[in-house]
C-alpha cells in the first residue's frame, strides 16, 4: 500500500511476486487545485471548463460563450445566434436539442463544461458543428427566471419569465415570452430602378420617409417530462401568436412624369400557430442511445396590403399550414466503432389564397423533405479518427397541378488528427442538396408595384452540390490560433430572374436554376490571453470569392474583439470591417459593423447595456443587373441595425434542492409557404452544408 493508491492484494505462491504496478486512487486526495488551460481538444470535441470569472459574471448561455471568444465561433448575445466560419451550429444541453430561449434561460453557474463538437458529434450525426452545454443535475425544487430587453432610443423590446419545478421523477416547465415594436422609422429604403421596355426607358426613384411601425410577438409553452434510470419520455405544447402592422409612406418619382408622387404601402399581418411533441429516449448497450420524437404544428396566417401609388390595389392572403415531422436516431458502441442510423422526415402542406383587386387565386403546395442516415466512427487510435457518413436525401414538391419526387445520395468523409501540443487538423469532404425555401415554389403572381410582378416557380429543382473544408487548431495558454480553408461548387444554383412581359408593360421577378456558384474562403482567427482569464483579445482576416454566373467578387474582411472581465463586470468590443458577397443573384454590401457590451453582476439581478454602431448612419446595399434592368437599394435601419442602444435587466432565483431532470425542448420554428419580396430578399452569405 502507499499513499495515493490503491492496496494491492496478491496470493504469494512461488518465492517471486513480481512486479507490482500500483494505480492512483483518487478517491483519497483532497483539495487538489488543477491550474492550466481551461480549453482542451479530446477525440473529435473541444472540452471548455468554464472559468468561475465567466460564470459568474454572465447570466444566459449566449453571453457565456461570448465570453470565451472562441476562435471560429461567433455569437450575437443581442439576436441571440451562434455561428462557425463554416455554417450554423446546434445548441444542445445535456444532449438534447434546444431551441433558443432554453438557452437564454441557462444558468451559467450550472455549467459543469462545454463540449464543441466542430465536425462531427455522434448523437447528432447530421449537424455541422454542436455545442453541448454540460450542466449541473438538480434535485427537488425549481428554478425561475427573467429577463428583460428595451431599446434605449426607440419604442422597442422583448422579455422572458421561465418556471421549472421539479417532483420525485418529474419536472413541470411553464414558459411566456414575447416582444413588441411600437415607433416610427425617419428612413428606411432607398432605391432606384431602371426597366427598359420597348415602348421606353422607366426610372424609378423610392424613398420611405416616416414610417410607423406596430408589432407584438406572443410565445407560451408547457412542457411535462418524466425520467427514470434509462429513459426519458417528454410531452410539449407551444402557442404562438404575432401581430405586425407596418406603414411604409414613400417619396416616388418617374421618368415619365415631372411630378413627385406621394405612396403608401400599408400591411397588416397575424400569424396563429399552435403545436406539440412528444420525445422518447432509452440508453441501449453500453454507450448506446435510441432516441425518437414526432413535431407538429399548424400555423394560420392573414396579410392585408393596400398600396396607393399612380395605380393603386389592394390584396388580401390567407394561408393554413400543417407540418409534422417524425425524427429517429440510433446509436451504438462496438469497441473502436460507433456505428450510427438516423432518419427524419419534414412534411408541410400549405393551401393559400391570394386576392388582388377582386381576382382570386387558390394555391396548393405541399413539401417533403427527408433524409436517411448510416455511418461509422472509425476510432483507429486517440490520435486519428474516421467518420463516413451515407446520406439518401428524399426531396417531393406537389403544387396541385404537377409532383415531383428525387432522390439524392450524398456520402461525405469526416477526420479528426490529434497532433499533440494542442495542435489538432480537421476536415471534411461532403456533397449535400442546396434546398430553396418552401416560398419559392409558390406559384402565386403578386404586384410589387405598377411596373413589377413577383412570381413564383414551382417547376424549381434542388441542386446536388460539393464542398471540402479543412481546418488547422493550435491552442496553447498564450492563447489560440485557427486557419480554415474551404470551398463550396452549387452547379444548378438558385437565383433571381428579372425579364420585361412587355404585352402587360411590366418586369416579371422569379426564381430558376442553371448558374454554377462557386464560393472559396481562407480565414484565419488568433485569440491572445493578454491577462489570463482577464483580458482577452482576438484578431480575424478573412478572404473571400465568389463566382455566379458573370458575376465575380474578390474581398478581404477583418475584425478584431477585445474583452474584459473583473470582479462582477464585463466589458466587450466587437469590430468588423465591411463585406460584400453574392447570393441568388444579388450582390450586397454590409457596412461596418461594431458592437458594444457592458454587464455588471450583483447577486440575482445583472444589468446590461448594448450598442451597435453607436453614434453612426450606415445601409445594407444590394445590387441586381440584368439585361434591360437594374435595382440599386440602400436600406437604412436607424435605431436598430445602427445608432442602437439597448438596457437590460435579469433575474435568477432557485427554490429547494438541486434536481437531475432536464427539459426536453421542442421546436418552434415558424414555417411558411407565402412568397414575400422581403423575406427572400433578406438572404445570407451560402457557406457551409446546409
Amino acid at each position: 500500500s502507499y499513499v495515493g493508491y490503491k492496496t494491492i492484494y496478491k496470493i504469494c505462491s512461488q518465492s517471486e511476486v513480481g512486479t507490482l504496478r500500483m494505480e492512483p486512487d483518487s478517491h483519497t486526495l483532497k483539495d487538489v487545485i488543477v491550474r492550466g488551460n481551461y480549453i482542451v481538444a479530446k477525440g473529435n470535441k473541444m472540452i471548455i471548463n468554464v472559468p468561475d470569472n465567466i460564470k459568474e459574471n454572465t447570466f444566459d448561455g449566449y453571453a457565456t460563450l461570448s465570453a470565451l471568444t472562441i476562435p471560429g465561433l461567433h455569437i450575437d448575445p443581442i439576436e441571440y445566434t451562434v455561428t462557425s466560419n463554416i455554417g450554423e451550429v446546434l445548441l444542445c444541453i445535456n444532449g438534447r436539442e434546444v431551441e433558443v430561449n432554453e438557452v437564454r434561460a441557462l444558468n451559467p453557474n450550472d455549467i459543469k463544461r462545454i463540449d464543441y463538437y466542430q465536425n462531427f458529434d455522434p448523437n447528432h450525426p447530421a449537424a455541422s458543428s454542436v455545442i453541448d452545454f454540460i450542466m449541473i443535475n438538480r434535485d427537488r425544487g425549481g428554478l425561475v427566471y427573467g429577463n428583460a430587453r428595451h431599446n434605449l432610443n426607440i419604442g422597442k423590446g422583448d422579455g422572458i419569465v421561465d418556471l421549472k419545478h421539479y417532483r420525485k421523477n418529474s419536472e413541470l416547465n411553464f414558459q411566456i415570452s414575447g416582444n413588441y415594436g411600437h415607433y416610427t422609422l425617419d428612413r428606411g429604403e432607398e432605391s432606384t430602378t431602371n426597366m427598359t421596355f420597348n415602348i421606353g426607358d422607366v426610372v424609378k426613384t423610392s424613398e420611405v420617409k416616416n414610417s410607423p411601425l406596430h408589432s407584438n410577438r406572443f410565445k407560451g409553452k408547457a412542457s411535462w417530462l418524466q425520467q427514470g434510470k434509462k429513459d426519458m419520455f417528454q410531452i410539449a405544447a407551444y402557442l404562438s401568436k404575432s401581430h405586425d402592422v407596418n406603414d411604409q409612406n414613400m417619396v416616388q418619382t418617374y421618368s415619365a412624369m415631372n411630378d413627385v408622387i406621394m405612396t403608401e404601402d400599408y400591411t397588416h399581418k397575424d400569424i396563429i400557430s399552435p403545436a406539440a411533441q412528444i420525445y422518447y429516449q432509452r440508453r441501449i448497450t453500453k454507450d448506446g442511445l435510441l432516441r425518437t420524437s414526432i413535431y407538429g404544428n399548424y400555423s394560420h396566417t392573414d396579410k392585408d396590403r393596400c398600396y396607393n401609388s399612380r395605380s393603386s390595389f389592394m390584396a388580401h392572403t390567407r394561408e393554413d399550414l400543417y407540418r409534422i415531422r417524425p425524427d429517429v436516431l440510433v446509436g451504438l458502441t462496438f469497441g473502436k466503432n460507433r456505428p450510427f442510423f438516423s432518419a427524419t422526415y419534414d412534411y408541410k402542406s400549405t393551401r393559400n389564397e391570394y386576392t388582388e383587386n377582386g381576382n382570386e387565386s387558390n394555391n396548393k403546395l405541399s413539401y417533403g423533405n427527408g433524409q436517411f442516415m448510416i455511418g461509422n466512427n472509425f476510432i483507429f487510435s486517440k490520435k486519428f479518427r474516421l467518420t463516413l457518413r451515407l446520406a439518401e436525401n428524399v426531396l417531393s414538391v406537389d403544387n396541385g397541378k404537377n409532383a415531383w419526387t428525387k432522390f439524392f445520395f450524398s456520402p461525405s468523409i469526416l477526420y479528426n488528427a490529434d497532433f499533440g501540443r494542442g495542435n489538432t487538423m480537421r476536415g471534411e469532404f461532403y456533397t449535400y442538396v442546396n434546398d430553396p425555401q418552401m416560398t419559392y415554389y409558390n406559384g402565386s403572381s403578386q404586384k410589387m408595384d405598377q411596373y413589377q410582378i413577383l412570381r413564383g416557380n414551382p417547376e424549381l429543382k434542388n441542386g446536388h452540390c460539393i464542398g471540402v473544408e479543412s481546418v488547422f487548431d493550435s491552442n496553447h495558454k498564450w492563447g489560440m490560433f485557427e486557419l480554415l480553408t474551404q470551398y463550396i461548387n452549387m452547379p444548378k444554383y438558385i437565383y433571381e430572374d428579372v425579364f420585361a412581359d412587355n404585352d402587360n408593360a411590366v418586369f416579371v421577378h422569379t426564381y430558376r436554376n442553371g448558374r454554377s456558384y462557386n464560393h472559396f474562403l481562407l480565414n484565419a482567427d488568433i485569440r491572445f490571453n493578454v491577462i489570463p482569464k482577464k483580458l482577452i483579445w482576438m484578431i480575424a482576416g478573412e478572404y473571400n470569392l465568389f463566382k455566379e454566373g458573370g458575376n465575380r467578387i474578390s474581398e478581404f474582411v477583418g475584425g478584431t474583439d477585445l474583452t474584459y472581465m473583473d470582479k462582477n463586470f464585463i466589458g466587450k468590443i466587437e469590430f468588423v470591417s465591411p463585406l460584400r458577397y453574392l447570393a441568388k443573384g444579388v450582390e450586397y454590401e454590409k457596412p461596418t459593423s461594431l458592437k458594444v457590451s457592458l454587464r455588471y453582476t450583483l447577486n440575482r439581478f445583472q444589468l446590461g447595456f448594448y450598442a451597435t454602431n453607436p453614434f453612426m448612419r450606415s445601409c445594407v446595399k444590394t445590387t441586381y443587373t440584368t439585361d434591360n434592368y437594374s435595382n440599386v437599394a440602400k436600406t437604412y435601419s436607424p435605431r436598430l441595425a445602427s445608432n442602437m442602444f439597448m438596457f437590460t435587466l435579469a433575474y435568477r432565483m432557485s427554490y429547494g434542492k438541486k434536481h437531475k431532470f432536464q427539459n426536453i425542448e421542442m421546436d418552434d420554428s415558424q414555417s411558411s409557404g407565402l412568397l414575400e419580396q422581403q423575406s427572400i430578399r433578406n438572404e445570407k452569405m451560402e457557406t457551409g452544408k446546409k
